[in-house]
């Protein structure tokens, strides 16, 4: 038989507050276990939606290799950049997101890794390259002797011996520092690194960031010129003797034609007197193809979003990706 629980009166008032508080505490827990549920469930569709797009940008990678193979295939060109400035852009819409695709010459730079010849191992100062990188640095006013030594020193950690060039260092010198390490031995992979090398500090290096690429191969940079905008003048100016004015290579691309130049040739007749001084290595440099597309990805689903850069060789039967950075992890 059950009995009946009683509180005196002198009680009741207190006991009723104690039951308000357990029911008010119980709220509060209730809510949060609610706002924590739905926060696990918000996470969890969220995770997927970022899977869905990266299997959706995976999926455009294919689409875009199979648009530069037809491209060779068809002896085809990027667009000069005077009528598609900003590359090649297309949007893909599909079930609860989007895409955004831009492909684009990726070798509107110089090639960090042209200061060195060879293969992996084996590689070896370029003189030629360090040449070119000290006038590119002197062209955004960088201190010529500043500019040299920057490209001995970079050629220095790329390249597999341990004789430093003039102005460069080698392990002997990075092993002195506060911090002792090795220089690379290898090709640069990504600019960054550069901020490790001697003489090297954050004002240098935001200079020349938007100049400088690290192309997976250790050659001469080849410049599409009908790709180059008009500010992008000191990468033909690097190509040119230092008495070559500047401001003609700035005319040279703002009187371009639209449809870009029709031939190598042509760029060259247009550089005018300075076209016997440049050595026919040099000349091969301005091409009109493009070997490196630089691919862009920005895919939406739901409340995700990931972006994808990726570097596609198109000389490679058929064309790959050679390197991806995701981002929206």
């Amino acid at each position: 038989m059950s009995r009946r629980i009683s509180f005196p009166k002198s009680e009741r008032g207190a006991a009723l507050m104690t039951v308000l508080l357990l029911v008010s505490v119980l709220s509060v827990i209730a809510a949060l276990m609610l706002e924590r549920s739905t926060l696990a469930t918000r996470l969890a569709v969220n995770g997927a939606d970022r899977e869905t797009a990266r299997w959706q940008a995976i999926g455009i990678e294919s689409l875009v290799l199979q648009e530069i193979a037809n491209l060779n295939l068809q002896n085809g060109r990027l667009p000069p950049i005077g009528i598609a400035p900003d590359g090649i852009q297309q949007q893909l819409p599909f079930e609860r997101g989007a895409a955004q695709i831009t492909v684009r010459d990726g070798a509107t730079c110089f090639n960090i890794n042209s200061l060195v010849t060879g293969q992996q191992g084996r590689l070896a100062s370029n003189p030629a390259a360090m040449e070119q990188f000290a006038r590119l640095a002197n062209v955004v006013q960088i201190d010529q002797r500043q500019a040299e030594s920057l490209a001995a020193a970079i050629a220095d950690w790329i390249d597999s011996d341990q004789q430093e060039n003039p102005g460069g260092g080698e392990d002997g010198f990075y092993l002195r520092e506060d911090e002792p390490h090795r220089t690379g031995g290898q090709l640069i992979y990504d600019i960054g690194e550069l901020r490790a090398i001697r003489g090297m500090d954050e004002v240098l290096f935001d200079r020349l960031r938007p100049w400088l690429c690290a192309l997976p191969a250790a050659e001469m940079s080849e410049l599409n010129i009908n790709q180059l905008r008009q500010d992008q003048f000191p990468l033909i100016a690097m190509l040119l003797p230092p008495e070559y004015p500047v401001s003609r290579v700035r005319e040279i691309l703002a009187t371009r034609p639209p449809q870009g130049f029709s031939s190598v040739f042509n760029f060259w007749q247009t550089v005018e007197s300075g076209q016997n001084e440049i050595s026919s290595d040099v000349q091969q440099q301005a091409v009109l193809d493009t070997r490196w597309y630089a691919l862009e990805t920005r895919v939406t689903i739901g409340d995700a979003l990931l972006k994808e850069r990726a570097l596609v060789d198109g000389r490679l039967d058929p064309p790959r990706v050679v390197w991806r950075v995701w981002d929206g992890d």
